[in-house]
């Protein structure tokens, strides 16, 4: 695991590009980008280049704001953009659309760690983009251990082909919650 942001989700863009820079130099096959940007930033897109170029698979979040706009990094075409559904498939209120979208994943209530002075379970509730990519970068990183032969691409083709379609839940929304649902046990079949 690598963390480029404080405890508090606040960094810089260099810390964020030399975050990915390590995970590439360490030997990762696929990173997971929980963070939204307004602007695109040169540090951050040269550091996906390199990434990219390595045959690493980029997997970031496209924002919170319930806009049809995706934000950098996952609005960069080489960067696989995951939005958020509720558990029913709908179109978290929240979650930004457009064509950059390639997956969505559950984001609404989705248990996750909580240190544990703020809650002695150690676990929390977390609605958010950024909760719903590292499912589908998670998936990524099975397919890249289950099929080590393959590459980036032919990942994203298999989760594609095995994605379940949510435009009948999102009649509103059209066709920009891209593929649809990520099916973890059929793409690793």
């Amino acid at each position: 695991p690598v963390r480029a942001l404080n405890d508090d989700g606040i960094g810089s863009t260099s810390t964020i590009a030399q975050g990915i820079y390590w995970a590439v130099t360490q030997g990762a096959r696929v990173i997971n980008v929980s963070i939204e940007m307004q602007a695109e930033t040169i540090a951050v897109r040269r550091a996906i280049e390199f990434a990219t170029d390595s045959g690493v698979l980029v997997v970031a979040a496209v924002g919170n704001a319930g806009r049809d706009e995706v934000v950098f990094p996952a609005r960069n075409g080489d960067v696989v953009g995951v939005a958020s559904v509720r558990a029913d498939g709908v179109a978290a209120g929240f979650t930004n659309t457009g064509s950059e979208v390639d997956f969505v994943a559950p984001g609404v209530q989705v248990i996750g760690a909580l240190p544990l002075d703020l809650n002695p379970t150690g676990a929390g509730r977390w609605s958010g983009t950024s909760f719903s990519t590292p499912i589908v970068a998670g998936v990524f990183a099975l397919m890249a251990e289950r099929f080590p032969d393959q590459d980036p691409s032919q990942w994203r083709d298999r989760l594609r082909d095995t994605a379940l379609s949510v435009e009948s839940q999102n009649p509103a929304v059209g066709g920009d919650l891209g593929n649809g649902w990520a099916q973890p046990a059929a793409a690793l079949r």
